[in-house]
């Protein structure tokens, strides 16, 4: 990507920049020198940090920082009605309960929650520590839907990140 100062024009290539000049030879412009004496210099990209899911960044301009050209943004919302939004949030949630689960499960070297609730229904040595598992993970899962309930209707703070709603979670205790 490039960037001409003197007409606060950015190119995505250098084909983009010789056609917007269908008059002028340019040469080559192969080396940052030949582009630099011909007014035009690479625009360094680094988008800001933002919430993919309900921002945007634009590319709206550039900044020069001693003898570089960077690029900036702006970042806005997503233009989302409250329901979608809520949707968006509400899965990135459930993803990490979900996430979380998974990961305490493999800590036994379970592959998932499944099959490691899946053994509570069985007798056998695994038994013991399915069913330990499985009132666990109804305990954690009734916590978080009962929170996130409150969190929809008003009464409560969402938590600042998934992090933080994780740790609000019992520990899993393993039998012996």
């Amino acid at each position: 990507m490039y960037y001409e100062p003197s007409t606060q024009t950015i190119f995505g290539n250098l084909a983009e920049f010789r056609a917007s000049h269908p008059l002028t030879s340019f040469g080559q412009l192969a080396s940052e020198v030949d582009r630099n004496a011909a007014g035009l210099f690479e625009l360094v990209q680094q988008p800001p940090t933002y919430d993919t899911d309900l921002q945007e960044a634009t590319l709206t301009g550039a900044q020069q920082v001693g003898e570089t050209w960077y690029a900036t943004y702006t970042v806005t919302d997503k233009p989302l009605t409250p329901e979608q939004r809520e949707q968006v949030i509400v899965s990135r949630y459930e993803s990490a309960l979900d996430a979380h689960l998974d990961s305490v499960a493999k800590t036994r070297r379970w592959d998932s929650r499944f099959t490691c609730a899946l053994r509570a229904g069985y007798v056998g040595p695994f038994q013991a520590e399915g069913q330990a598992f499985a009132a666990w993970m109804d305990v954690c899962n009734a916590f978080a839907y009962s929170y996130m309930a409150e969190v929809l209707a008003g009464t409560k703070q969402m938590p600042a990140s998934t992090a933080a709603f994780i740790a609000l979670l019992p520990p899993m205790v393993w039998p012996e």
